[in-house]
């Protein structure tokens, strides 16, 4: 074949044999492309994926021995998780919690027959590089020796972590202590508000309050008047006294005689004064000395009843109440 004003171009002359030889070696090029440029790419990733696979097969498998397939027992395990967390906060905490760490003290103090005198609670301050904060709480009360170790004591093994900072001595009288004592409580950084509202902060005025100590309604003990057979009242902590007679101390300051016990009075009684008003004489006046004076006295709840005390039978100051008598 001729082209006008080009070379003449001759196709070779290819015998049968070399054309299917041409056409293996296309063959072959086109396989060997194919493997290489898509086969083993893939074939690669597969075994990736069935390598993984096989992993996960053999992690479900340990799960399964070890009860994960159990819905049941899943959630038993989240709850003892989630218990041992709580756990962990109960020792050093995300909140402040003022009102649960008075209540906790005051506890404590009513156990080991100590009069709490006061409580202060300081602001946080930051621990540096350390990742939590502090505040200290000064507590002061009265009580012997022995039972200012024991609250000592418990206060060490309380629930949350504290560092007791100082402790100050400070003898009243033979066997009677005031103690100041400091103690550190820690907070973690991500504090959270306290909540507004604690479990023994629900209830209503006059009826089933029951945080005592943070209220002016109290509640008698009703295994009192189970013995008794009597009904449970609820009686206003600020009530007129009763007049009693004042009880004469023992010389001895360490022997104290128990308290007689009294009926509380009603609510409409007038309050009993410690004397007669008489009017005064003709072109007298009253003196400093001749007024008739009612007797200061405080109600305390005993687990067996109510018992009014007069300031002279409280003197001198750390007369305590028997552990198993003490009502809160």
């Amino acid at each position: 074949m001729k082209l006008n004003g080009s070379a003449a171009i001759k196709m070779p002359n290819l015998s049968k044999r070399e054309v299917i030889l041409v056409v293996l070696f296309l063959l072959s090029a086109m396989i060997y492309g194919y493997y290489r440029f898509v086969f083993e790419p893939q074939w690669k990733n597969i075994q990736k994926f069935r390598a993984e696979l096989q992993t996960q097969q053999q992690a479900l498998n340990q799960r399964k021995a070890q009860g994960w397939g159990d819905i049941g027992d899943l959630r038993l395990q989240t709850a003892e998780i989630k218990s041992k967390i709580d756990k962990m906060y109960l020792k050093i905490s995300n909140i402040k919690d003022e009102p649960t760490l008075m209540v906790d003290l005051y506890k404590m103090t009513v156990a080991h027959r100590l009069m709490t005198e006061n409580i202060k609670f300081s602001e946080l301050k930051e621990a540096e590089g350390k990742g939590y904060s502090t505040f200290d709480i000064t507590l002061v009360f009265m009580g012997t020796n022995m039972n200012i170790y024991n609250f000592i004591d418990t206060l060490e093994n309380y629930t949350r972590l504290n560092r007791i900072s100082e402790v100050i001595f400070l003898p009243v009288t033979p066997g009677l202590i005031l103690c100041s004592l400091t103690v550190e409580f820690y907070v973690l950084h991500e504090m959270i508000p306290d909540p507004p509202d604690y479990p023994f902060m629900v209830g209503e005025m006059s009826k089933n309050q029951p945080y005592g100590i943070f209220t002016q309604i109290i509640r008698l003990n009703p295994d009192f008047f189970k013995k008794g057979g009597q009904t449970p009242v609820e009686v206003p902590l600020f009530m007129p006294p009763l007049k009693a007679t004042p009880m004469e101390l023992p010389k001895n300051p360490f022997i104290r005689p128990s308290p007689k016990e009294v009926a509380p009075p009603s609510n409409n009684a007038p309050p009993q004064l410690k004397g007669q008003l008489s009017p005064p004489a003709a072109g007298k006046e009253f003196s400093g000395t001749s007024a008739p004076r009612a007797e200061a006295q405080k109600m305390l709840v005993l687990t067996d009843g109510i018992v009014w005390y007069t300031d002279s039978r409280l003197q001198p100051r750390g007369q305590v109440i028997p552990p198993e008598r003490a009502g809160r």
